[in-house]
This record gives C-alpha cells, sequence and structure tokens, in this order.
C-alpha cells in the first residue's frame, strides 16, 4: 500500500531522461557535388558468391549405370542379372551418394596420385565441390543466411589457396583452372590494396579531369602555333635580311656589333 501511494506522488520529472543524456541526432557532413563536371556514386557491392569466378553451376552429372561405391568392387555383381546391377548403380543411390561420386571425379581431374589429399590441388577441388553444393542449394533457399555466410567463408578460402599455388606453380595454377572451370585474377604483388573513398576517388577523377582538359587544352596552343608558323618564318626572314642590310649601309665592324648585342638584366 505504501509502495503504491508513494509511486502515485512521484512526480512525473523523474521518469524522464535528462536533456544532458538524450541522444543526440547524427548528422553526417558531406560536400556538394553539384558542380563537378563528372558523376560519381559509391559502386555496387558485390557479394562474394557472385564473384566466386565458377563458370558453371552444380557438380557435372555422374554415370547413373556406375555402381555405387563399395558396391564397385564386388567381382559378384559383374556377374549378377541387369535388374539387380541397376539396383546397385548410382540411379538408386541416395543423392549423398551421387554428389560424393561427382566429388570423387572432380578431384580425379586435378589430383596428383590416387592417395593425394594434402596437395593444393585436391584441397582447391575439395572447396570446389562444396561451393557449387552450397550455391545449388542457395538457390533454392535464399533466406538461409547461415548457408550463405559459409559459403562466403569457402570462396575466400579457395581464393587464397588459388593465390598460393599461383605463386608457387604458375603451370600448375593455369591447369587447375582450366580443368576445373575457374576464373581467378590475383591481386598483384607489390600493388598495396586501397580502400575505395568518397574523397579518393573525387579526388583522382577531378585529377583525371583536369589533366585531360590541359592536354586539350595544349594540343589546340600546338595547333594554332602550328598554323602561324608560316607566317612567322616569312617576318623572321624579312627582318633578318633588312638587319644584314642597315649593317652593310651602317659599315659596323665585329667589335661594334658585340657591343650591341643584348647581354641580359643580370649580366
Amino acid at each position: 500500500m505504501l509502495r503504491s501511494v508513494c509511486a502515485m506522488l512521484r512526480p512525473a520529472v523523474m521518469d524522464t531522461v535528462p536533456r544532458r543524456f538524450r541522444r543526440r541526432p547524427r548528422t553526417i557532413l558531406t560536400w556538394p557535388i553539384e558542380y563537378l563536371p563528372f558523376k560519381w556514386t559509391y559502386p555496387q557491392k558485390q557479394s562474394a558468391i557472385e564473384a566466386s569466378g565458377d563458370k558453371i553451376s552444380g557438380l557435372p552429372p555422374s554415370d547413373g549405370q556406375r555402381p555405387r561405391g563399395a558396391f564397385a568392387k564386388l567381382p559378384e555383381l559383374e556377374k549378377a542379372p541387369e535388374a539387380i546391377r541397376r539396383v546397385f548403380s548410382l540411379d538408386f543411390a541416395p543423392k549423398a551418394e551421387i554428389n560424393q561420386a561427382a566429388t570423387e571425379e572432380l578431384l580425379d581431374l586435378v589430383r596428383r596420385h590416387p592417395y593425394d589429399k594434402e596437395s593444393l590441388e585436391y584441397k582447391i577441388a575439395t572447396k570446389t565441390s562444396r561451393i557449387r553444393l552450397y550455391r545449388e542449394a542457395f538457390e533454392k533457399h535464399q533466406r538461409n543466411y547461415k548457408l550463405k555466410g559459409s559459403l562466403n567463408v569457402i570462396v575466400l578460402k579457395r581464393n587464397k589457396l588459388l593465390k598460393m599455388l599461383g605463386r608457387l606453380d604458375q603451370e600448375r595454377y593455369n591447369f587447375v583452372k582450366e580443368a576445373l572451370q575457374i576464373e581467378h585474377t590475383p591481386f598483384p604483388l607489390g600493388k598495396p590494396h586501397q580502400k575505395i573513398t568518397r574523397k579518393g576517388e573525387l579526388r583522382r577523377l577531378t585529377q583525371e579531369w583536369a589533366d585531360k582538359v590541359k592536354a586539350e587544352r595544349m594540343a589546340a596552343f600546338h595547333a594554332s602555333l602550328k598554323e602561324q608558323q608560316e607566317a612567322f618564318e616569312k617576318e623572321k626572314k624579312s627582318t633578318l635580311e633588312w638587319i644584314e642590310k642597315e649593317i652593310k649601309e651602317l659599315n659596323l665592324t665585329e667589335d661594334e656589333l658585340k657591343q650591341l648585342e643584348f647581354k641580359g638584366i643580370f649580366q
């Protein structure tokens, strides 16, 4: 009872947040760019999934008449009737076994030997298989953000392995890209990665525009000088003839001519 009475008598000011502790709105100050002679906008973000570089989607279909993994080595299966062999083929196998068979076929394209499980080529092919299976599933369930995150991580890891292989063995790197049908261009060595910013891009575009305007004006000025060159040559020739004529009329010696030469204001 006492608590309810105290709550009724409590002033309304106690339930409000003081002004000094209120959340102030953030204002982002940017310079206007409407006066610039070009237009610039932020580049559209591209996800790692779209830029993975895979030319094909999904794994290539395996031969359905081939026996399932463990049954392929059974000699009794070769003598069995056609109906029984079909039951033990990939046509009647679950989806997981079909994907595993397609993955093994993909691994055999780049494997160095049958027991290779540690080379960069094997790891790249394994991640390529997972990427294509995940992409196939993500196209059906695009709201599965956990799958999308896993797919991004695998793509980044495969790009790292491709970059390592390209630095170690360029010939093998090109072979793996061609065999797995992957497009990958490593970032050039010795060139730091520059983050795209608004101010930096505007400065770069402004400098390019200024260089272009300068080159155009210099070309126009050079063309105008070319047009005036013929008239200048005629005037120069007539002036030199007049000077020689005056020298002959005045009978000036070489010493007198040297005294008349312009030596400059600092000599």
